[in-house]
């Protein structure tokens, strides 16, 4: 399917059979949201390289969950689709602080005339999982084009709360500041690198990263 399309029948159409059967794989289902909230309150979002593991790790997720309940799905590694659903192209967004808006596509690198073209799937934090794309007239114009984004306000998001759009997952919120030190991703791999080798001397020698 060609994402840049203004025909989001069958995109609509995955979403459907998700909603149609995320209730009959509870188990499967509370894993997912155990998931994320164990994601969201190990690596906090405040330290920049955590964002782009936790949004990778949030799409892994996602995908493992959608197969848990039957559907195909598979990672992709393009630029503005991340999930190949039911052999379409799907974007992810996660908004775990639930901040005012939806990042949809990060102008730079990209024309400054770059439009929202995918059907995307928003995690918003303490709301649910909703689904979305371009065709939906009420989105229109919470659009918001900024010198670097193209967004979304997520209020627009939120109108479509116990619609045929909405999954009302427990989808975690980012916890406030914790007094424990935060986990680091980078710090995370190395040391994962050093048991896949079991180094013998390097280990002995990690250092403790303190966020800044």
């Amino acid at each position: 399917m060609n994402t840049h399309t203004t025909d989001y029948t069958d995109a609509r159409n995955a979403f459907e059979r998700i909603r149609r059967t995320y209730r009959t794989h509870p188990s499967a289902s509370r894993e997912f949201e155990k998931a994320l909230e164990t994601l969201v309150k190990t690596y906090d979002t405040a330290i920049h390289e955590n964002r782009f593991v936790v949004g990778g790790a949030t799409e892994i997720l996602l995908c493992t969950w959608l197969r848990a309940l039957g559907l195909r799905c598979e990672p992709r590694s393009d630029l503005r689709t991340d999930l190949h659903i039911e052999n379409i192209a799907f974007s992810v967004k996660a908004n775990y602080a639930h901040s005012s808006s939806v990042r949809l596509i990060n102008v730079l690198g990209e024309s400054e005339g770059a439009t929202w073209n995918e059907p995307t799937l928003v995690l918003i934090g303490g709301e649910g999982l909703f689904y979305i794309d371009p065709g939906m007239t009420s989105l229109q114009e919470a659009l918001r084009r900024r010198p670097d984004v193209l967004e979304i306000r997520t209020k627009a998001i939120l109108a479509l709360a116990n619609t045929s759009w909405h999954l009302p997952l427990q989808i975690p919120r980012k916890p406030p500041k914790s007094t424990v030190p935060p986990r680091i991703a980078s710090q995370d791999v190395a040391w994962a690198v050093l048991e896949t080798i079991e180094s013998q001397t390097l280990r002995e020698h990690f250092p403790k990263m303190e966020a800044s």
